[in-house]
């Protein structure tokens, strides 16, 4: 499934189609929520932080699920300290999302270039 968004309600309808997936796949219920979590996650950082609309892709399996999340924003400058949980003291948020996201997931993957905008790849495993 590949999805473009540019409000919170189409968050909110990703959210919902994503968890109707899972339900009918072998996805125990903390991997669900470790999945909605960080697609809530990367889609509101988006929104909030890049000043772009995205795009994600959702590939789902027996086994796991791959999300892929663009944006053709402003870039993320300080990617390695945002993933040591060193807080942005511009970023109006916790300074933790992206960190979360990384821990709940199997595989954490991020591309960014300064005003050319952001990927995330991010897959689980369901156990």
């Amino acid at each position: 499934m590949k999805t473009a968004f540019f409000t919170e309600v189409d968050i909110l309808v990703i959210l919902s189609q994503v968890n109707k997936t899972l339900n009918s796949q072998s996805c125990s219920p903390v991997d669900m929520q470790k999945v909605l979590v960080s697609i809530s996650e990367l889609t509101k950082n988006v929104l909030f932080h890049s000043k772009s609309f995205g795009v994600i892709t959702t590939s789902i399996t027996e086994h796991s699920i791959e999300i892929c999340v663009t944006d053709q924003g402003i870039g993320i400058t300080s990617i390695d300290n945002i993933l040591q949980g060193l807080k942005n003291p511009s970023s109006k948020g916790l300074g933790l999302g992206l960190l979360g996201v990384k821990n709940m997931m199997d595989e954490f993957t991020i591309l960014s270039n300064e005003k050319e905008g952001t990927t995330v790849i991010v897959k689980k495993y369901f156990k």
